[in-house]
């Protein structure tokens, strides 16, 4: 993941090109998405996380489409997601 193509990026399966200084902004998508469609564990979360709570309020007051927009990679977040949620 980087805003431009580097002499690593041919190494990885798929190369995604966020808006740059939006790294944040996009690691906040993909934990939204995860929230959202349950794939956490939350007993695992309650007993090894701090502040998760607290983090969950902040991520619930800001859109998805804010953060997609932010990013400038919406179909790149989906196929990271649909990555990650798999293994």
């Amino acid at each position: 993941m980087d805003p431009r193509i580097n002499e690593s990026s041919k190494f990885a399966d798929i190369h995604i090109s966020p808006n740059p200084s939006t790294d944040g902004a996009l690691a906040m998508a993909v934990t939204k998405y995860i929230i959202h469609n349950k794939g956490y564990e939350k007993e695992y979360l309650k007993k090894h996380v701090v502040g998760f709570e607290e983090y969950f309020k902040y991520l619930n007051g800001l859109t998805m489409e804010y953060l997609v927009k932010e990013t400038g990679v919406f179909s790149a977040v989906s196929i990271l997601i649909k990555h990650f949620l798999k293994t």
